[in-house]
């Protein structure tokens, strides 16, 4: 099976309608992202869709992951965190 390509998540760009960005989210089976608004795209994942949100620990929320969850996607969050002596 092809790739579908990259999200489109620049509306600053051309070709990035809401359209294209539905379109965009809903044909990949395995997102993975970092923290930031264009999370509010996860909405339109479809059902088992898995996403990864890479974080840094400052950024550790829950809000898209629960966006997600809704759609019917699965999501986990995975970050570093420096371990000081």
């Amino acid at each position: 099976m092809a790739s579908p390509g990259p999200l489109c998540y620049s509306p600053t760009r051309g070709e990035c309608t809401r359209a294209s960005q539905v379109e965009s989210v809903r044909s990949h089976e395995i997102i993975v992202t970092t923290h930031g608004s264009h999370g509010v795209s996860l909405a339109f994942a479809k059902p088992c869709t898995v996403v990864v949100f890479l974080l840094q620990p400052a950024f550790l929320v829950t809000e898209f992951a629960e966006l997600a969850s809704q759609a019917g996607a699965r999501s986990c969050s995975c970050h570093s965190m420096s371990i000081t002596s």
